[in-house]
């Protein structure tokens, strides 16, 4: 069985590499193949570079010979995550004259509710002999855990169109795992939007509790503590205070389910507010150092990260940009360093000063502000001490170990306290 997987950005790759992996015929392809990019995420994604790797091409012709055709292309979002889904679209019917007839079409790209009923109905009209066949697995794709996350989920959720598509979905999906979850395709769809609203739900939920414990002398980390032990509620909940949602994918489908709710004239409040919280949330660090100091007007502050999480090359929608611009908006000149991010595209340069090191990144700062979780990074208190002297450090997501918490030397605060160490 050969299997085509068409758009090579995070989800492309990593859908690739471990099908691949799983012993499937793999045709990787994108135009233009960017073979820096996809060079980048499989040197960041963990473990991804050792797995057996596709065939990557940007002919495409090759995916004639395919099988199935899996589409994981990227939605790109504008800066209030409301989506390109048309450029998705696009790129989806280009590949239609070239599939052979009934080939079966998967796609985990991240789409409205709907979206596969508009692609099947465009390609009925257009393509009426080819009887396409049509299927929805979500992406379940999860930054640093990729691998985990593909090759080793908890369930698979599958939306169908005719119960007779069963028997080839089966051949790939059974050497991932056997507990799938069978439903329409929009059913399928609709449920990538709820996990992601509830989790996002979860998040601002626990950040304003934050704030509230902040304003009371409350440490918010013991009130995850109380949730997470309710058995209703559990250990891997979306409940621990930090910094607000970034990445562009929570909040895309927010505001999938904030569309249509508005078409179909349906009040929902709830949902309303998620984006309207986290964007609050957002200002957390400013807020702080505005306590802190009188004007920002000639301030240094330090990011440590740049990208939306530490195992990707994304920028998009990372709150280390969002933050870098709030506080040049408010005077401060910002300084940035990220071990994956060798250059800035010029866009944000008028914004952030990026640095080359992270001794760098320390000198002359007045605070620093720990966007990402870089364990292997050597940075130790007595490395900020020599190059700070009175260092003020933000770590909304408590990131940084006990012994930056825990030294006097250092004024030190994460999302939930209110006191510095």
């Amino acid at each position: 069985m050969k299997i085509g997987i068409i758009g090579l950005q995070h989800l492309g790759c990593v859908t690739a590499a471990c099908l691949a992996h799983l012993g499937f015929d793999v045709i990787a392809y994108d135009n233009p193949l960017d073979t820096d990019t996809i060079k980048k995420i499989l040197a960041v994604e963990p473990g991804l570079n050792e797995l057996a790797q596709p065939s990557f091409t940007n002919n495409l012709l090759d995916l004639a010979v395919c099988d199935i055709a899996w589409i994981t292309f990227d939605v790109p979002v504008n800066d209030n995550d409301i989506a390109d889904v048309n450029s998705v679209f696009q790129n989806i019917e280009k590949i239609f004259p070239i599939l052979t007839p009934h080939t079966l079409i998967i796609i985990s790209t991240q789409l409205p509710v709907g979206s596969i009923k508009k692609i099947q109905a465009y390609s009925k009209e257009n393509f009426p002999n080819k009887h396409f066949r049509f299927a929805c697995i979500p992406e379940n794709l999860r930054l640093g855990q990729a691998i985990k996350s593909f090759c080793y989920p908890q369930r698979i959720v599958i939306g169908i169109e005719n119960a007779e598509d069963k028997t080839q979905l089966l051949e790939v999906v059974s050497r991932i795992n056997s507990k799938i979850i069978w439903m329409s395709i929009a059913a399928a769809e609709m449920t990538k939007h709820a996990l992601n609203a509830f989790f996002a739900n979860s998040i601002v939920f626990i950040n304003e509790l934050a704030q509230l414990c902040e304003k009371l002398g409350i440490d918010a980390r013991e009130i995850e503590q109380g949730l997470k032990s309710e058995e209703r509620i559990g250990e891997k909940a979306y409940l621990k205070p930090g910094a607000a949602i970034g990445g562009g994918t929570l909040l895309r489908d927010v505001n999938y389910l904030n569309e249509l709710a508005t078409a179909h004239q349906i009040h929902t409040p709830l949902l309303s507010a998620i984006p309207k919280s986290n964007s609050n949330h957002q200002h957390w660090a400013v807020h702080i150092l505005k306590q802190t100091f009188p004007s920002m007007e000639n301030k240094i502050i330090a990011l440590l990260g740049l990208t939306y999480k530490a195992e990707t090359i994304t920028l998009q929608q990372s709150p280390a940009i969002q933050l870098a611009q709030l506080f040049k908006k408010n005077g401060a000149t910002v300084y940035a360093y990220d071990p994956n991010m060798p250059m800035l595209p010029n866009s944000f340069t008028a914004d952030i000063e990026l640095k080359t090191s992270l001794e760098d990144l320390l000198l002359a700062i007045d605070a620093l502000i720990i966007i990402n979780n870089y364990s292997n990074l050597p940075f130790t208190p007595d490395k900020l001490l020599a190059h700070v002297s009175q260092p003020f450090v933000l770590d909304p997501n408590g990131y940084l170990p006990d012994t930056f918490k825990h030294d006097k030397r250092i004024k030190y605060l994460t999302v939930g306290t209110n006191q510095c160490n």
